[in-house]
């Protein structure tokens, strides 16, 4: 009862409702192993969960970390009271995806299962790969991704090299990073010069004007997504004094040497 009453800020009206849940964690199966995703899957698509920690002040708030990962199932647990209005009660949620990530999970998790797959399936065949982020304001989508982005520029350039040591032609990588706020792009690698949205002949969206910077070593690259990370909007909300205030978008691209034809 005590380690529920620290988790309800000291407050007990909610430790019945803490108490359900936790019995309901206890009673549920343990989770799936995250294995890697499978890039020639024919789905194309797979839509994964990662649960962020219950923060600070949401304890001190005496919010209830109503939320349990088990993959592949997210279940939300909803607070509720029987027809007599007195009598609580819990009612559960489940929804299932290609792989959900609990709070314990780590960013080299995430990247392992997700990310990590894509990259040789790219490379080899000459494929289009993205990892996007989707949530609310503070639920940890720029950390997610700066993490992917920093294990990106090393295993990139370790397959880029592996390639040139078996004998393969070597490739030119370049980095580009831009970001739309308020409707408009802006080029995050040319001091946020304001960027145009066209459409070619082939009915594909283009950034007039966007820079590609070339990039040789994983330090560089991760030199030029850092600087791009670093002049991203931003503006302090009720939940994070940094929050990203943008959609950005980081593309990082191969071609053979002295070539314009994306590998």
């Amino acid at each position: 009862s005590a380690a529920l009453g620290a988790q309800c800020g000291g407050a007990a009206p909610d430790i019945d409702f803490h108490r359900m849940i936790r019995d309901f964690r206890q009673q549920c199966p343990g989770a799936a192993s995250l294995d890697p995703i499978d890039p020639t899957l024919p789905e194309g698509i797979a839509v994964c969960v990662r649960k962020r920690p219950i923060q600070q002040y949401e304890i001190v708030n005496r919010e209830l970390d109503c939320v349990t990962a088990r993959n592949p199932f997210a279940i939300v647990h909803e607070r509720k009271f029987k027809v007599d209005g007195i009598t609580k009660c819990l009612e559960s949620h489940q929804f299932e995806f290609d792989r959900v990530f609990d709070e314990d999970a780590s960013t080299d998790d995430v990247y392992t299962s997700i990310a990590q797959p894509l990259v040789p399936w790219a490379i080899n065949r000459s494929g289009r790969a993205t990892v996007f982020a989707y949530g609310q304001t503070g639920s940890g989508k720029t950390y997610t991704m700066t993490g992917i982005q920093r294990l990106l520029s090393a295993q990139v350039f370790d397959h880029v090299q592996s390639r040139s040591r078996g004998g393969d032609p070597p490739f030119d990588v370049t980095v580009s990073f831009f970001e739309i706020y308020g409707g408009r792009p802006y080029d995050l690698l040319n001091s946020r010069q304001r960027l145009e949205t066209l459409e070619d002949a082939r009915n594909e969206v283009q950034i007039a004007g966007l820079t590609e910077r070339p990039v040789h070593s994983p330090e560089a690259m991760l030199q030029c997504i850092e600087l791009g990370n670093s002049l991203r909007t931003t503006h302090a909300t009720a939940i994070n004094r940094d929050s990203s205030r943008s959609h950005a978008v980081c593309a990082v691209v191969l071609r053979a040497p002295g070539s314009e034809q994306i590998h």
